[in-house]
């Protein structure tokens, strides 16, 4: 048998390829070398390949549509992760950022990965973003001496 050593390179990875290839003609048990030396094979293509072709993900509202689409779900029918269907427009038309809650609930009923869904969104520009980044531009310990946003009566 030969000695494996992490993959570098493609010629190294074709190698590994054509190992497999004939090692799964006839699968072998678990337990043989034959065996082990499959698994030890798949894990070393693994790690090349998640390494030098890595998967982005898609966009976690286009994945929420899609999902649904393919589901043949409404808004209606996802009320428990958004709350309600002002909230899911807002989400959808990304005007309001996915909470933790409704990460949760939409990874669970989709069936889509966590990990997808807290990638973050571009959120459209509107009144309530450009005030919200007003806020936190003031709440900042960057900008200065926090300012009332309440005048004091005199």
């Amino acid at each position: 048998m030969k000695t494996w050593t992490i993959i570098q390179n493609e010629r190294q990875y074709e190698e590994v390829m054509d190992r497999i290839d004939v090692l799964s003609k006839q699968p072998p048990a678990p337990e043989s070398d034959d065996g082990e030396e499959l698994y030890l094979l798949g894990y070393l293509a693994d790690k090349y390949e998640s390494e030098k072709f890595p998967i982005a993900y898609p966009d976690p509202i286009k994945a929420i549509l899609v999902r649904m689409e393919e589901l043949s779900l409404t808004v209606a029918d996802l009320n428990s992760a958004f709350g309600d269907r002002g909230t899911a427009s807002k989400v959808l038309n990304r005007k309001r950022p996915l909470s933790l809650n409704m990460v949760r609930c939409l990874s669970e009923q989709l069936a889509l990965p966590p990990s997808l869904l807290i990638m973050p969104i571009r959120l459209a520009n509107s009144k309530q973003n450009k005030s919200t980044q007003r806020r936190n531009k003031l709440s900042t310990p960057a900008s200065g001496p926090k300012r009332s946003l309440v005048k004091k009566r005199t």
